[in-house]
């Protein structure tokens, strides 16, 4: 590849990346690529590697951008340059480079208000003393259900004599009502509450947890409740 495709090729990636950043910002104007700039109050015309524009507030924004994607670190030379042509279109302005800047150039952008960006892949000195991987062991625990048990309320032994609600399956979005048919918690509400074993304990080992509904009511039907005091849960975890 030409040095001069290659450069082209660091330009549309710094416009790229840029168009990100405003994004994020919340600026959607258009990022222009080689942008030709013909201002009638400037010296004479020039061209720039990026561009954009927008107004607020009745401020008009414009910033230029030059790239280098050099093997060496930019003079003072190149920063000097862009500077007047800064000048001279009144402009916002950033320099980026892929293998920086030297010192002369630092502090010569510096003076002008200008920013210098290094857009490179990063290097072994860059992650030093930062994270670089993170490795994360992460566990599922599943409760098993082995058996649910509803125990009714003394008024309504004499619908469930054996005291609990038999050969019935619930919906998990489905619960415990109140008086006034309002749900108070649902069995899936009630599954996630289900407190795991102790650490020294078989999490494959069946466990109990009941949950007490004084005033509690439980659909019988379409439209008819029964009143219950507990809902118990039989239950082991998969890990």
């Amino acid at each position: 590849m030409s040095s001069k495709n290659k450069g082209k090729d660091y330009e549309l990636e710094t416009k790229e990346r840029y168009e990100e950043l405003l994004r994020q910002d919340g600026v959607t104007e258009t990022v222009e690529h080689s942008k030709k700039l013909m201002d009638s109050s400037a010296k004479k015309p020039a061209q720039v590697d990026v561009y954009w524009e927008f107004e607020r507030a009745g401020i008009l924004y414009r910033t230029a951008i030059e790239c280098k994607d050099y093997k060496r670190p930019v003079s003072v030379d190149k920063i000097r340059a862009f500077a007047s042509v800064l000048s001279d279109h009144k402009l916002n302005g950033i320099f980026v480079a892929r293998n920086g800047f030297q010192s002369g150039a630092k502090e010569y952008a510096e003076a002008e208000g200008i920013e210098l960006v290094e857009l490179r892949k990063p290097k072994a000195e860059d992650l030093k003393g930062r994270i670089f991987n993170i490795h994360l062991r992460v566990e599922m625990w599943l409760p098993k259900l082995l058996h649910v048990n509803v125990e009714v309320h003394s008024s309504e032994r004499s619908r469930y004599p054996e005291g609990k609600v038999q050969g019935r399956t619930y919906r998990g979005d489905d619960g415990v009502y109140d008086t006034k048919r309002n749900l108070i918690k649902s069995f899936n509400d009630m599954i996630s509450a289900l407190p795991r074993p102790p650490e020294d304990k078989n999490p494959n080992e069946e466990l109990k947890h009941g949950f007490p509904f004084e005033g509690g009511y439980i659909k019988a039907g379409q439209d008819e409740f029964h009143r219950i005091e507990r809902i118990q849960f039989r239950y082991s975890w998969r890990v």
